[in-house]
């Protein structure tokens, strides 16, 4: 499976990036893995990097209200 990144380029779908972005805002590596199953399962061929991560904000403001905001913080910095 594909995704589709902001300059429009693909890669392959990789989980463990979400699973390492939710253990750098601060959740439990079984709520990290846990996200990053459930996103998996959702994700399809050809999707957004925008749908992927409005899926996991999503999900880590339902887990954890008090991360959401050290993650936006960590996928900003990224780039």
């Amino acid at each position: 499976m594909q995704v589709v990144k902001k300059d429009g380029t693909r890669e392959d779908f990789d989980k463990q990036k979400i699973i390492n972005s939710c253990l750098s805002a601060g959740l439990a590596p079984d709520v990290a893995e846990r996200i990053g199953n459930e996103v998996e399962n959702l994700a399809y061929d050809g999707v957004e990097t925008k749908e992927i991560r409005i899926l996991v904000l999503n999900k880590v403001r339902k887990e954890d209200p008090s991360c959401a905001q050290k993650w936006i913080d960590f996928e900003q910095n990224k780039t």
